[in-house]
């Protein structure tokens, strides 16, 4: 009886060895990894050298001009007519750009015309965010 009692835990060993074993290559284990550039420092400086690879020459000379007496005054009285300003051929160079760069690399240009810190920023800024509006029909976060 004995020997019977050893042999069959013997076998149930076995048995939940072998079970295991087999579970183990049956289980298959998925792993996904997910790439996500929520650093905004990183898509920043991504967006800084797209803008900088990218001929955006007609949106860089479109931030560059000042108002215009006319359009000054228009502006002050709230009624301001973006569509008619961008130059077409800007929104085709900004249209160059990836999708998740166009909002960042346009709001750039303004800094890398060095208009950073100067009285004219504000108006810089605001003739970027012109073309983002224009050219993409969407705003960027303000």
């Amino acid at each position: 009886m004995a020997k019977l009692i050893t042999s069959t835990a013997l076998i149930c060993i076995l048995l939940v060895i072998i079970a295991n074993a087999v579970s183990g290559h049956m289980t298959t284990t998925t792993t996904t990894t997910t790439v996500e550039m929520d650093d905004a420092y990183e898509v920043r400086e991504m967006c800084k050298r797209e803008a900088e690879r990218t001929n955006l020459s007609s949106c860089e000379r479109y931030i560059r001009q000042s108002r215009t007496r006319s359009e000054a005054l228009l502006a002050m009285k709230g009624i301001e007519n973006r569509h008619h300003n961008v130059p077409r051929q800007c929104c085709d160079q900004a249209r160059k750009l990836r999708a998740i760069c166009r909002c960042e690399s346009i709001l750039y240009l303004p800094e890398k015309q060095g208009f950073v810190g100067s009285e004219e920023y504000e108006e810089a800024e605001s003739r970027s965010y012109n073309i983002i509006d224009v050219c993409f029909g969407s705003a960027c976060p303000r």
